[in-house]
């Protein structure tokens, strides 16, 4: 299952009921990672807990957010209030390297699970490389580095949906952001150079 949007949509309805599976947000903020409740927008493990009324799918030990720059006071606080201790900022990948991190998230997103959520906020990349996006930082992902992560998910086969978000093509510039997200859409199902 693979989900396109403009903003950000709450995808995880779309988890296997009947096994453990783990959301791996690639974002440059952690507003999606926490319920509404907490302040922030989206759904976290809090919320994720009880989809469709069934018992929890999601936990805190298995949700990674990779790439994140822009974080405010209430995320902060809510990062350590939900348990999340997978966080990997744009300084680990700029001092360790992408594979690094990736391999480290993915490891850690698929402890006893069934498999990955993937949701690529398309602002996690640096708006040089994507300028058509809600909420555009300085110093995110490289156009070269988010296809590595992509090929590195592909690579271990366990992505079970994908969603990628934050594409607008009404401040996108010549449709670059969109193509980009199909680029990267085509790397993380296993698009190969050679």
């Amino acid at each position: 299952m693979t989900l396109l949007g403009p903003d950000d949509p709450p995808p995880f309805e779309l988890v296997n009921p009947d096994g453990k599976a783990c959301a791996l947000l690639v974002a440059d903020h952690a507003g999606r990672a926490f319920p509404k409740s907490l302040g922030t927008l989206g759904l976290g493990p809090e919320a994720l807990a009880n989809i469709c009324g069934f018992s929890p799918k999601i936990f805190a030990e298995n949700t990674v957010l990779i790439g994140v720059r822009d974080i405010d006071a209430t995320e902060k606080e809510n990062i350590k209030r939900a348990g999340l201790t997978e966080v990997y900022t744009m300084r680990d990948i700029d001092e360790r390297g992408m594979r690094t991190v990736m391999e480290e998230a993915l490891r850690a997103a698929g402890r006893g699970t069934a498999g990955y959520h993937v949701s690529l906020d398309m602002d996690w990349i640096d708006p040089e490389d994507a300028p058509g996006v809600g909420t555009p930082v300085r110093g995110g992902a490289t156009y070269r580095e988010a296809h590595l992560a992509m090929e590195i998910i592909a690579d271990h086969g366990r992505m079970l949906s994908l969603e990628v978000v934050e594409v607008n093509p009404v401040i996108d510039e010549h449709n670059r952001t969109a193509d980009l997200a199909v680029e990267l859409i085509s790397s993380a199902f296993g698009k190969k150079i050679l």
